[in-house]
Formats: C-alpha cells, structure tokens, sequence
C-alpha cells in the first residue's frame, strides 16, 4: 500500500495551450518543435499557464501588422500580442512570424531557417512574458535567454517546403 504524504499540499503543473498555423495555402510544416520551444521558454520562466497561438505567415502579411498596430511600414521578423494584462498570471497572446524573413535572417546568421523560426518562437514567447529589447542589455537579455533555450534543440526539420 502506498504511503500517505507528508502534507495535503496539492502539487500544480503549468497548463500549456500552443497551437500553431499559417496563412501558407499547403505549406507542409510540423509543428512540434514550435509548440515545445515555446512550452520550454514559458515553463524556464515559471509561467503558470498560458494560451498562445504561433501564427507563420509571409512578410507582407507581417508588414501589414506592423503599419496597423506600430504605424511602421517596414518588414520585421516576430511580432507578440498579449491579449490580457501583464500583470495576470495567465498569459494569453500572439506570436506572428514571418517565415520569409526567418529564411533570410538563417543565411545572415549562418544557421538553418528552421533553427532561426525557433529563435522567433522562443522571442516572440519572451515578450508574451514582459521581455523587452528596447536597450543593448535588454537585447543581450533576451539573447542569452533565447540561445538557453534553443541549446535543447538539435536541427528541427519544421518547414520542409517554403511556397
């Protein structure tokens, strides 16, 4: 017969909701490595529960996001949406990521697109968090956090043909 615990302290687990999609008509991609990088970054925070969506989509579609919400009209990698306050618990929001400017960035890098969509990810899910990069050691920051997490992660194969 199991033992009785200690305490009738109840254990909680985060509750993780990541769902992913594109607005790429017959873009074959998996998932699974966005949603886990996104589930690691949340979880190396100690955030409690959350609900996001990762949105892939192409650059003028991100574009058009930027001159709407910032009223910039240029081309940029990851834009986050929190839905709900900062100072809930709970995060809900939206990650969009331009899956174009994802390809160009991995050349400038030298790292692969899908490795680079992951970045986007893990950067996107920090500022859902309260992250910001408006400052060289806020930049560094969130680099440093982004390249703990990506450390987990051999060579994904997430997008396997770009239309």
């Amino acid at each position: 017969m199991a033992e009785k615990p200690e305490s009738d302290e109840s254990v909680t687990f985060p509750v993780y909701a990541v769902s992913v999609e594109t607005n790429f008509e017959g873009l074959d991609y998996d998932e699974t490595p966005i949603r886990k990088a996104v589930h690691s970054t949340l979880k190396s925070e100690n955030c409690s529960e959350a609900e996001i969506d990762v949105i892939l989509v192409d650059d003028e579609s991100l574009r058009e996001l930027k001159r709407e919400f910032f009223d910039q009209d240029v081309y940029t990698d990851v834009i986050s949406f929190r839905l709900n306050p900062y100072e809930e618990d709970r995060v809900e929001g939206e990650i969009y990521i331009s899956l174009h400017r994802a390809a160009e960035q991995a050349v400038e890098y030298g790292v692969t697109a899908d490795l680079e969509v992951l970045r986007l990810a893990v950067h996107g899910a920090l500022h859902l968090l309260g992250y910001e990069d408006d400052t060289e050691s806020k930049k560094q920051e969130m680099t440093s956090l982004e390249d703990a997490q990506l450390a987990q992660f051999d060579e994904p194969l997430i997008v396997k043909t770009l239309p």
